[in-house]
């Protein structure tokens, strides 16, 4: 059996687990705990190519270490984890998390391990210990990562390709700066997106933000020079607006019914973070991507209270069916109740 450790947000974990079920079948056996789903899959299981919706990090073929003096527990890591790096001449790092990014108890735990840990590697593997790279950035290099899920009772570790990982960053928390001059934290989420995608917003390219007020996301793209349609009956609250270097056009409508003129079509960008039901956005999903009208998109999308999976499942499938849109669904660490769209159409 093969044994991965998926993280999730907290009251996530039932989405997750039903997530996993659908798309891998009944033979894994799921085990739940606030923040995580340990999932047993037979050896020969295929995963699905794309990464879970709901997963937030995930610590694939994990090895358990029983909690215990933590001088202790690092030589075990070293010793039943370790050699995963050891046979590769690849640099690497190390990740260290707890299951929720609210683990303010036991980070001194956390601190302190890494240190024991770096320092055994350094005192009795000197070659292996000069590959270490401290506090790498993923986003923009390879490499294998120690990665490691600290609770209370032990820790779930893996010795795993950077690429193989759910996010670039520890434990997928994918924590963006704020910017004091955006109108709203919802940037965040865009922010988040963009890093993700590993796409910059161009100078002069068109983009739509559909239900923008108070204009969080129009500001990411103004600020990168973008033309930017915000179409909201809310006031656009933007105070920086005349030292951005993009140009806003702000079209007072409702973004479900918003019709531009076909003459500024394709745009290079569609963005939206409407707060309606899940049929609406995906009503909007069908007319935008499915009719090639922009060639890149991000679209925020709320969750239903219960079951939400079940409401995105038939959205996952009608965007399968067109092979001409290249996207992810994914929970950003910046999402609340709610999970973030992005991707490409081919036009």
């Amino acid at each position: 059996m093969s044994n991965i450790l998926f993280l999730c947000k907290e009251r996530f974990e039932d989405s997750l687990s039903a997530e996993i079920t659908s798309k891998c079948g009944a033979g894994g056996l799921l085990k739940k705990s606030p923040g995580l789903v340990n999932a047993e899959f037979p050896s020969d299981q295929l995963l699905p190519e794309k990464f879970f919706i709901f997963e937030r990090q995930r610590v694939e073929n994990a090895v358990f270490i029983q909690e215990g003096n933590l001088g202790n527990m690092a030589r075990d890591v070293v010793k039943n984890i370790l050699p995963g790096i050891t046979r590769s001449e690849m640099q690497w790092t190390l990740h260290v998390f707890p299951p929720e990014d609210t683990g303010i108890s036991i980070a001194p735990k956390i601190k302190y391990f890494k240190k024991q840990l770096i320092d055994f590697c350094r005192d009795h593997f000197g070659r292996v210990a000069r590959r270490f790279v401290l506090d790498a950035d993923l986003r923009k290099e390879n490499m294998m990562v120690l990665n490691i899920c600290m609770l209370q009772e032990g820790l779930w570790g893996a010795a795993m390709l950077s690429e193989n990982l759910s996010d670039p960053c520890p434990g997928g928390c994918h924590r963006m700066i704020f910017d004091e001059d955006a109108p709203s934290r919802s940037f965040l989420k865009v922010e988040e997106a963009l890093d993700i995608m590993k796409t910059k917003p161009l100078q002069e390219e068109r983009v739509f933000d559909l239900g923008a007020a108070p204009g969080g996301w129009s500001y990411a793209f103004l600020k990168r020079g973008c033309i930017v349609t915000a179409v909201d009956n809310g006031p656009m609250k933007i105070m920086s607006l005349n030292s951005l270097p993009g140009k806003l056009v702000h079209v007072k409508a409702d973004g479900l019914l918003y019709e531009p003129e076909s003459r500024l079509l394709p745009a290079d960008w569609l963005v939206s973070d409407m707060l309606v039901a899940t049929g609406k956005n995906f009503a909007l999903i069908k007319n935008w991507l499915g009719g090639k009208r922009a060639r890149k998109f991000i679209i925020n999308i709320k969750l239903p209270q219960v079951e939400p999976y079940p409401v995105i499942k038939p959205m996952e499938e009608w965007l399968n069916a067109r092979p001409f849109i290249h996207y992810n669904i994914r929970q950003l660490y910046h999402d609340r109740h709610e999970v973030t769209l992005f991707g490409t159409v081919d036009i």
